[in-house]
């Protein structure tokens, strides 16, 4: 929080990243997101802060051009969206007060058909 709050005294500018979707990526690209806002020159010195929405079902479940529409696949069933935010070899944010996620229950009835 150190360098965060003597970023921001220093007049550099905060920013928001928003990720929305199903977690099915989410942990193999969380790592490599915090590593590019890490140590890519355009963010040094600007705090960030992460907002995520996302659902219970870690996979999508509706027809796309890869897959035909069904129940969701289970893998990795031991992580769970709440243990995957809260995992910190799957989430590097977790526990962070600047990441703050949103879980919805999932409604097929919203995905516009």
């Amino acid at each position: 929080a150190a360098p965060a709050a003597a970023a921001a005294a220093a007049g550099a500018t905060p920013f928001v990243v928003l990720l929305s979707g199903n977690l099915r990526t989410f942990r193999f690209g969380a790592a490599k997101l915090a590593k590019f806002l890490a140590n890519d020159p355009r963010f040094h010195g600007r705090p960030h802060y992460v907002f995520l929405h996302t659902w219970e079902e870690l996979e999508s479940s509706e027809a796309t051009w890869w897959k035909e529409a069904g129940p969701p696949p289970r893998v990795l069933p031991s992580l769970t969206p709440a243990a995957t935010l809260n995992d910190s070899a799957a989430n590097p944010w977790a526990g962070s007060p600047r990441f703050s996620a949103v879980v919805e229950p999932f409604d097929a009835a919203s995905i516009p058909v």
